[in-house]
């Protein structure tokens, strides 16, 4: 659970946060009545009906349906997360911000503190040495690679592009004699652990170094390109580190930010030569992920500086299939968004080298919004002259409607979808009622109780990911087993349990209030405040039969409802598939499906495992109810 006294701060902050002033800080207000009015910030209308309640601190916009408190106004208006809204205002009511580091003493947190600072002058030492050794007479190679792909003085000095000497450990002497210790320059992501002796050397060799900065500059990473086709992987990143997750990294960012304030759009592309030459020739609005998906995590962190995304990614089979991977996260962050296609086999910055920016704007001016670039994929993807063709299709472009959160874009997917194929909105309507709808807690009318595993309205998966948290919780020494869980459908719960696996192999131990400073998700923060205080967890309640719960075996019974979950879901899919199968493909389904109801009916024999333990009763002590 949070701990009292960040509960204390955020009470604190939110008493000295008057929501008149605060919004007014961002719109006029007028008074009318006991409320103030103005146009909503969040959607077009000529006539106010977005309205601020002095007495109640609540804010409401009766055309878009937006409403919740000083906290849920900022971080809608800024795009940020919850605690970097409270972090604002807190800031902005000249409160200071505890160092909480869970159960961690004063001392502990400072020290903690320390150590990220630490990190962050480690890689910054690096990123200069890194400059220096592209600029030496040993840099030669790699500047000739970056002259091959047409990078410029000016881009190179801008993005701080260096080069890793092909030596084993130059850039750990240098650090040494700096009294760095070893520890530390692995904690930094910078070097690697000798395994048949003692001693550290260099992560990064003979490699072009692209520093990877967060928005306010700071060198938190290392992207680095291989100058030699015997060295793999091609490209490398620093490893996760108490201040890097390329999960939640975009490169380019901070070179960026500015243009893309201006603009309020980001192109979002795959490389980092893309991204430099985009800036190079007159697109200065480029970042690029770091060699991972584009996830939910990187749109919460763009859409606070843009308000469209478009994605520039190889027009070729690979960056087309990774453009459709991200789709559906779009609708479900409500991050508008366009795909751009270029000219097949050339990466953008390839692209705008061959043709030129003149070329490139015209491409971009032609990006395809993305449900229609999602229409013709479910197209492409199915036999649209078979009705079991037709029904696929459909399906899978409602799994896509169903993301949208935003009831009027909603609305104008399901006619869009039922127009494309030739169908009442009606019979859309009932295949999105069949479903439940992916449970969002980042929104101001979330219903009370959305933390809880039993909560009316959730899948069966979803029950049993939450119960899985909850388990893990009171039990941590089988967070190793988490990957047992495979891809969960709940984010804050993958977040939760993915958090604290880190933390439980860095640290050896999980601590619920240090968890929860390390969520990147408000919605994960509240999740786990409601899970950690369930009756399976490490907070619950000390009743009756408490000391008889078995942890272990709540982990347990938790997997197995898991994997009859999984395949239970596989045995309907292939029973769907089989309807409309090919001849030579039907032995296939048959022989899979009697193997999948063999293991059901093998789970439903075994006994489940008792998550209470049987309790010892004092010889001569009668077992009988007392009256």
């Amino acid at each position: 659970m949070i701990s009292q006294e960040y509960e204390s701060f955020k009470r604190q902050v939110k008493d000295a946060s008057d929501i008149v002033s605060v919004v007014s800080g961002y719109m006029p207000l007028q008074g009318k009545g006991r409320n103030m009015w103005a146009c909503c910030p969040f959607h077009q209308e000529k006539t106010p009906s977005f309205s601020v309640n002095p007495d109640g601190q609540y804010f409401k916009c009766f055309g878009c349906g937006k409403g919740g408190d000083v906290f849920s106004f900022v971080m809608a208006m800024e795009r940020m997360d919850f605690p970097e809204a409270l972090q604002l205002l807190a800031e902005r009511a000249h409160i200071p911000v505890p160092e909480r580091r869970g159960g961690r003493s004063p001392e502990e947190a400072r020290l903690w503190e320390e150590g990220k600072n630490l990190l962050y002058r480690l890689n910054e030492f690096a990123a200069k040495f890194f400059q220096g050794q592209l600029e030496a007479d040993g840099g030669r190679v790699a500047r000739e690679y970056l002259e091959r792909r047409g990078i410029s003085a000016e881009s190179i000095a801008q993005y701080r592009l260096g080069y890793a000497p092909d030596s084993w450990d130059s850039l750990c002497t240098e650090l040494r004699r700096r009294q760095a210790q070893e520890r530390h320059i692995v904690a930094a992501g910078l070097a690697l652990e000798r395994k048949s002796e003692s001693g550290i050397y260099d992560r990064f060799r003979n490699r072009v170094i692209f520093p990877i900065q967060d928005h306010s500059g700071r060198v938190v990473g290392f992207g680095a390109r291989a100058l030699s086709d015997a060295d793999n992987p091609k490209y490398l990143n620093s490893p996760e580190t108490p201040i890097f997750s390329k999960g939640q990294m975009v490169f380019g960012l901070y070179q960026a930010r500015q243009a893309v304030e201006g603009h309020r759009r980001v192109l979002v592309m795959e490389g980092y030569t893309d991204v430099i030459m985009a800036a190079q020739k007159g697109f200065p609005t480029a970042v690029a992920t770091l060699g991972t998906a584009l996830g939910a995590a990187h749109l919460r962190l763009l859409r606070r500086f843009a308000d469209q995304v478009l994605l520039v990614y190889d027009s070729d089979k690979a960056g087309l299939a990774a453009a459709e991977r991200s789709l559906d996260i779009f609708f479900e962050v409500e991050l508008p968004a366009r795909i751009v296609t270029l000219a097949p086999g050339l990466d953008p910055c390839d692209f705008l080298i061959e043709h030129g920016p003149e070329s490139f704007a015209e491409r971009l001016d032609a990006s395809i919004d993305l449900f229609d670039f999602k229409l013709a994929t479910v197209r492409a993807q199915h036999d649209l002259s078979s009705a079991h063709g037709r029904a696929a299709a459909v399906k899978s472009l409602v799994d896509t409607v169903q993301r949208a959160t935003d009831p009027i874009m909603a609305a104008e997917l399901r006619r869009r979808a039922a127009e494309a194929f030739g169908l009442p909105e009606e019979a859309l309507q009932a295949e999105l009622a069949g479903r439940v709808r992916p449970v969002r807690r980042d929104r101001p009318d979330q219903p009370e109780g959305s933390d809880r595993p039993d909560q009316p309205g959730l899948s069966r998966r979803g029950r049993a990911e939450r119960e899985l948290v909850q388990a893990l919780l009171a039990c941590p020494s089988a967070l190793p087993r988490v990957a047992e869980a495979g891809e969960l459908s709940d984010p804050g719960a993958a977040e939760i349990l993915a958090v604290a696996a880190r933390m439980h192999a860095d640290l050896g131990e999980l601590n619920l209030e240090e968890l929860a400073t390390r969520l990147s998700r408000q919605e994960s923060v509240e999740l786990l405040a409601g899970l950690a205080a369930g009756p399976t967890s490490p907070r619950g309640p000390a009743g009756a039969g408490a000391a008889s719960f078995d942890p272990e075996a709540a982990v347990d019974r938790v997997f197995l409802d898991l994997r009859r979950i999984a395949l239970e879901e596989r045995l309907a899919a292939l029973l769907e598939e089989k309807r409309s199968a090919a001849p030579e493909r039907q032995e296939v389904i048959v022989q899979e499906i009697i193997g999948l109801k063999r293991e059901l009916e093998a789970m439903r024999r075994r006994p489940e495992p008792a998550i209470h333990r049987q309790d010892s009763t004092p010889e001569g002590e009668s077992l009988a109810t007392q009256p």
